[in-house]
């Protein structure tokens, strides 16, 4: 069984780069902090990262639970329901470095700014529905210390060119990913 995060298909190739990239440069399991938890968990998970997300719709939660367990992947999925205050749960340690941040659930603006306002600066940055007239401004602070780079993707809806994921997803809008690379010497 494949599991695909709802991001644009290049965004999701280069974010499968960027996972070998890490092991390879670690020796260790990507971290990835996630806000917003769904299929994009799942494909963390069957590609060996360490994953803690953030969701705030609990029977989304038990479902993307239920779907680790039975994969044999829950033990690397720390999963917490905040129904308020989503940003907040946002913060890093010295313990264990966060090498990807993904940002694909609510209030994306206060996630962002959470992000860019901690001391610790993970490798990846990645924010789902950038195009979003409220997201695209709070993602162009990233640029000072990261290199963006934006994957836009188009679905034709008379076509009805969608198919729903496991957990009953589907999308027909135009959108784009951001992938924010930490430049070279930043920290």
């Amino acid at each position: 069984m494949r599991f695909i995060p709802w991001y644009t298909d290049d965004a999701v190739r280069q974010i499968s780069l960027e996972i070998n990239e890490i092991k390879n440069l670690t020796g260790k399991r990507p971290f990835v902090f996630e806000f917003g938890a769904g299929a994009s968990t799942l494909y963390y998970l069957m590609k060996g990262c360490v994953v803690y997300s953030v969701e705030s719709d609990s029977n989304y939660a038990e479902k993307v639970i239920a779907i680790a367990e039975v994969l044999g992947v829950a033990h690397r999925l720390t999963l917490c329901l905040a129904e308020e205050r989503y940003a907040e749960y946002y913060q890093p340690t010295d313990d264990r470095p966060i090498d990807i941040v993904a940002i694909d659930g609510d209030d994306r603006v206060a996630c962002i700014n959470s992000v860019f306002d901690s001391y610790f600066l993970p490798r990846i940055i990645l924010i789902d529905n950038a195009n979003r007239r409220t997201v695209a401004p709070a993602v162009s602070q990233f640029g000072k210390n990261y290199v963006l780079t934006e994957y836009k993707q188009t679905f034709n809806t008379e076509l009805g060119l969608t198919t729903p994921d496991i957990l009953g997803n589907s999308l027909r809008e135009p959108w784009s990913t951001v992938i924010a690379k930490l430049r070279s010497g930043e920290t």
